[in-house]
């Protein structure tokens, strides 16, 4: 009786032990699963500390890209903003007042020259100012002869006549000067002084730079001649 009472005990404490082992096991949290690691960037670069060292970090912003070429080519001014400046008048260069590169305005003196021919115009100009005036003083004093009944009136007629042909010669001697250059005001000017004066001035029609200048000082030059680019 009492080895049968042993084995029972001992066969319930083992049926305890393994319930009481059967019952832990199924308390037991059960193991935390490794997290799945994330996907690698592609355009992430791990450097090592001496190359990151050396790096220079920078805004990050846009810009042209540009590619140099070297061809062969040529240089030409713009036609319709270049002017030719000339001479009016036939003679000698005595005096350059301009340099190439040299910015001048519209008006601006870049040469002197001295011609006999603006003098020879100047002359028949004085001339025939001369002419008009003493035939200005013989139509008014053939008005009052007439008025007087001293001569007739042919004679007034004839005198008014050259008065007609003294103005006709003046005009033409002033607008010969105004071709070579003679401004209204300097041909007033000689009319009063009576004084010849040979010196004529190139100057700039407009303002700009000087690209090229074609004389030097003693050359003769033409009125067809281009002095100044």
């Amino acid at each position: 009786m009492n080895g049968v009472k042993k084995s029972s005990v001992v066969a319930l404490i083992a049926v305890l032990a393994l319930s009481h082992a059967l019952l832990a096991g199924c308390s037991k949290a059960p193991a935390t699963a490794a997290a799945p690691s994330e996907p690698r960037d592609p355009l992430t670069v791990s450097v090592n500390p001496e190359i990151t060292a050396s790096l220079t970090l920078g805004a990050v912003g846009t810009a042209g890209v540009r590619e140099t070429m070297r061809v062969t080519g040529r240089i030409e001014v713009d036609e319709t903003r270049l002017a030719r400046v000339g001479s009016s008048v036939t003679g000698r260069v005595t005096d350059l007042e301009t340099t190439v590169g040299q910015v001048v305005r519209r008006g601006q003196v870049l040469a002197t020259i001295n011609s006999t021919e603006l003098s020879n115009a100047q002359l028949s100009f004085l001339k025939a100012y001369s002419q008009r005036l003493l035939a200005e003083r013989a139509a008014s004093r053939s008005q009052q002869l007439l008025d007087a009944d001293v001569i007739g009136t042919a004679e007034h007629q004839r005198r008014l006549s050259e008065l007609t042909q003294a103005n006709a010669e003046l005009s033409a001697a002033s607008g010969q000067l105004k071709v070579l250059g003679m401004s209204e005001r300097a041909v007033a000017k000689l009319s009063e002084s009576r004084s010849v004066n040979s010196v004529a001035q190139i100057v700039s029609s407009i303002t700009g730079t000087v690209i090229e200048r074609k004389v030097t000082e003693g050359q003769v030059v033409q009125p067809a001649d281009s002095v100044f680019l």
